[in-house]
Order: C-alpha cells, then structure tokens, then sequence
C-alpha cells in the first residue's frame, strides 16, 4: 500500500472515531437550545414550575452556556426559599457575566 493510501485510510478511521463524539455533541447542543426555549416560553407564560424545570435541564446540560437560564433559576429559586442553590446559580451567573450588575444584586438580595 502506497504511503499516500496508508495516510488517507489512517484519516477515515480517525474520522470514524471522532464521527459519533461530533453527533453527540450536536445532540446535547440541540437539546440545549430545546430546553432554553421551553423555559423561555413557560417564564413568559407565568409557569413557573415549567420554567424552573427547564432551566434545570439548559444547567444540567450546559452549565456555562446560557447566563439567562442561570440567572432566570436563580432568581426563581430564591423567591421559592431554595437559597444554597440560588447563591450557587448567582455566583455561576457574575462569573459569567461580570458587567451585568444584576447578578450582583440578585445574589445580595438572596443573602438578605
């Protein structure tokens, strides 16, 4: 077998093994956005319990992807009296949005 043949069948089985890790990925990225657009549709609608339900599936999928999910639980959380949880999601969200001084201010208003 000729060196370029050798190459180019080392590259097919390397993209055959890389292949179902790209699926995946694709998978849970459109689950993410799934989950991020029924918690947005059911915080719009009042439907809290759908909401917080939502939103745990975008962090439990994707904890660094969606700030407003984070920030949305977190503030949710804390007015249902969940308060370790909430401080953990507010820290999470300034962490990710350091300019954005509501994260600041939900989390003193969820140590208050």
């Amino acid at each position: 077998m000729s060196h370029f043949l050798q190459r180019l069948a080392l590259a097919g089985a390397l993209f055959a093994c890389l292949a179902p890790a790209g699926t995946a990925l694709a998978q849970a990225s459109r689950s993410v956005v799934a989950a991020l657009q029924s918690g947005d549709s059911a915080y719009a609608a009042g439907a809290r319990s759908q909401a917080i339900a939502a939103y745990r599936d975008v962090v439990r999928l994707d904890s660094t992807r969606s700030s407003r999910a984070i920030y949305r639980l977190a503030v949710m959380l804390a007015e249902d009296g969940v308060y370790e949880e909430a401080v953990a999601l507010h820290k999470t969200y300034t962490r990710l949005e350091p300019n954005d001084k509501e994260g600041s201010v939900g989390l003193a208003r969820t140590y208050s």
